[in-house]
């Protein structure tokens, strides 16, 4: 059953975009996996039934694969010697025709075999050899005429035993699911080399068609019936070992029997390589990484659900900000006793105690009962900058002290914190909440809340006088005297306060109070922004590893993780 083209979309995204997942602190090994596999379905999709197989070989160092390459292109194009390590790189050999077609078909769909490399095209050389070019696949184009494989695509790759760079012989495993046929290449001295394991597994499990080709140095006979020649047969998967002669002197196969039965088998090979368990191994790791970005949306929000209700709970205990520690306290006196208590029995008592502490009898008289102690209280009130931006610090240190101590509790802090650290961008999680918070964003604001709070307060002062009052409403002249009454029988300053219901906000004194739980308000909210802004910092660092649901390379892995075939 073919694959549905929803999914093969998903594929297509997948192959184009899962590099960006590194970012993002997932695996390395597991986002090159799923990218390289991805291309090789979506190569296969649009190169179309009708494409070139390729057959690649896989060996240890002087087992005799560049031998055997070159035998099958007809020119001495791989580098050979028993020296170790002599292909470096994959090298791959095609007819021009197809190397134009893939040209074609690339500028279309962008690069789409082995993307993941770099890319050289050569013609065919006449008189040079070549090891291949680590992190490079070399491509050895020839003219019909003198290419002896235009059936298919021939893949020489890095020995898998290369123990002088460990990176290049990996690159037999990264290559081997984009071969349709695999070669495996042995002498009498490496057919049992464990280091086949890997690679025999994985033609196993993506169900490569493969062959084993046995270079005969001479050493001992061959008895084909032999039960440890029979083991490496199943071990390799295969009915039968093809066993080519010592070359000895020689620099190709040419017309050995034995190899031209092994080039008649793999030119009449016209089956293309399965996409069904390539796809399988695509679903099974998009699953893996679904599965760990859900993982780590899990700890983001139970982390943001601690924070939000530490802040909620912090914010529901802070206290005004007293306005007695940024006025004068003759400024914030007068202020407290505009319009009917003026004339409390507290203001009078205020007014001897002022007199007792500072000796200034008129000037108290000014400030508490003068007809023009606006003007003079007017220059007297100035909210003291310095202190309320004093204040505003100490708060949200204390908040943010706080809410530092609650995340660093939490088990959602040290595994997102680890998650960072892998990504390589943990070392700036700790220094998220500094010691000393910045305010200079909200310096402005401060200011503008100062200078608005000081505006009402003047013009409440301007308006203060029993006159306006009686003016605005002659009931109030009733009032008035009920307030005085029960002043002289209850707490100086409070009994009127009681007596004097919510009918006369729209007074001078119900003014103030107003103007100043506005004041505190923005003062409040002005702290509560502030810690949110660190929250947000907070937040933003831990979801930088985080791939959003929204985005589509989120989508197109649930779609290949939730429809394995």
């Amino acid at each position: 059953m073919p694959i549905a083209p929803k999914i093969l979309d998903a594929i297509e995204h997948v192959a184009e975009t899962a590099g960006k997942l590194n970012q993002f602190g997932f695996s390395g090994k597991v986002v090159d996996r799923i990218q390289n596999l991805a291309a090789v379905v979506t190569y296969r999709r649009f190169a179309g039934p009708n494409r070139l197989p390729l057959i690649g070989l896989i060996g240890c160092a002087g087992a005799g694969k560049s031998t055997l390459f070159n035998s099958f292109c007809g020119d001495t194009i791989s580098a050979t010697g028993w020296r170790v390590h002599n292909t470096r790189g994959p090298v791959l050999f095609m007819s021009e025709t197809y190397l134009a077609e893939l040209k074609i078909l690339e500028q279309r769909h962008g690069r789409l075999l082995m993307p993941s490399i770099e890319r050289i095209n050569d013609v065919l050389p006449a008189d040079e050899q070549t090891c291949g070019e680590p992190g490079r696949l070399q491509i050895i184009a020839a003219h019909e005429s003198r290419n002896r494989t235009n059936t298919f695509g021939l893949l020489d790759l890095p020995d898998i035993n290369s123990a002088p760079a460990i990176d290049e012989r990996l690159v037999a495993l990264d290559a081997m699911p984009w071969l349709d046929y695999v070669v495996f290449v042995v002498d009498d001295e490496t057919v049992y080399h464990r280091v086949y394991e890997k690679t025999v597994h994985l033609a196993n499990e993506i169900e490569q068609s493969r062959c084993c080709v046995m270079v005969n140095r001479g050493r001992d006979g061959i008895d084909p019936e032999h039960p440890d020649w029979l083991r490496t047969q199943a071990f390799f998967g295969v009915d039968k070992i093809h066993v080519l002669p010592d070359l000895r002197q020689k620099s190709g196969y040419g017309n050995e029997p034995g190899f031209i039965a092994l080039k008649k088998e793999l030119t009449e090979y016209t089956t293309d390589g399965p996409n069904r368990p390539i796809f399988q191994k695509i679903s099974k790791l998009a699953g893996n990484l679904c599965r760990e970005n859900l993982k780590r949306q899990k700890h983001a929000a139970a982390l943001d659900k601690s924070i939000n209700q530490s802040i909620r709970t912090t914010l529901s205990r802070q206290q005004p900000l007293p306005l007695n520690r940024i006025l004068a306290g003759d400024t914030l006196h007068t202020l407290n006793h505009l319009g009917l208590k003026r004339f409390a029995l507290s203001n009078l008592l205020y007014f001897f105690k002022r007199v007792a502490s500072t000796g200034a009898l008129t000037n108290s008289i000014r400030l508490l009962f003068g007809n023009r102690r606006d003007q003079v209280l007017g220059h007297l009130l100035q909210i003291d900058r310095h202190k309320l931006i004093r204040q505003v610090t100490k708060q949200v240190q204390n908040h943010s002290q706080h809410l530092t101590g609650v995340i660093r509790r939490s088990r959602e802090f040290d595994f997102l914190k680890q998650v960072n650290t892998n990504a390589g961008s943990g070392a700036g999680f700790d220094d998220l909440f500094s010691s000393e918070p910045d305010l200079s964003p909200f310096i402005t604001e401060i200011e503008n809340i100062a200078n608005d709070f000081e505006t009402t307060c003047r013009e409440l002062l301007s308006s203060d006088s029993v006159a306006k009052v009686i003016e605005n409403d002659p009931m109030a002249i009733l009032l008035l005297l009920g307030a005085l009454t029960a002043d002289v029988f209850v707490v100086p300053g409070f009994g009127s306060w009681l007596l004097v219901p919510s009918v006369l906000k729209y007074l001078p004194m119900g003014k103030f109070e107003s103007a100043k739980k506005n004041f505190q308000r923005a003062i409040q909210n002005l702290i509560r922004k502030q810690i949110f802004s660190s929250v947000k910092k907070i937040q933003s660092f831990y979801y930088q590893n985080i791939l959003s649901q929204t985005d589509p390379l989120w989508k197109a892995l649930e779609i290949c993780s939730q429809h394995a075939t």
